[in-house]
């Protein structure tokens, strides 16, 4: 007897979800206590019932909102939870009968969070 079992693992084990309200969020990303990285970044559609989710598990991110097709979210560090890492997920519509795209821009506290 054979069984196939798929298990998703975060890609991401140094990352933790950081649960915040949309207000807390957005007042996060625009306060002067700390000084965001950004980075982007296109990936390939891949089959999926929920995108989006599939996104939050792999980074182990807290959807903080979603509206539409689009989602932010947020994760902190395992090891120093003040160190966060915010991203807004988004469709980008396919092309001249290319596939479509994800983007997600990337804002992080850390610099080497960003780029990574």
């Amino acid at each position: 007897v054979q069984v196939n079992v798929a298990v998703r693992l975060p890609a991401a084990p140094f990352l933790v979800e950081a649960r915040v309200s949309p207000a807390d969020f957005a007042g996060l990303l625009v306060s002067t206590d700390a000084t965001w990285s950004s980075a982007s970044v296109k990936l390939p559609h891949w089959p999926s019932d929920d995108e989006i989710a599939d996104v939050a598990a792999f980074l182990n991110a807290h959807v903080v909102e979603r509206l539409d097709a689009s989602a932010s979210m947020l994760a902190a560090l395992a090891t120093d939870p003040a160190a966060k890492l915010a991203l807004l997920v988004k469709p980008i519509p396919a092309k001249n009968n290319g596939p479509g795209k994800l983007k997600v821009d990337i804002k992080a506290t850390d610099d080497a969070l960003a780029a990574a």
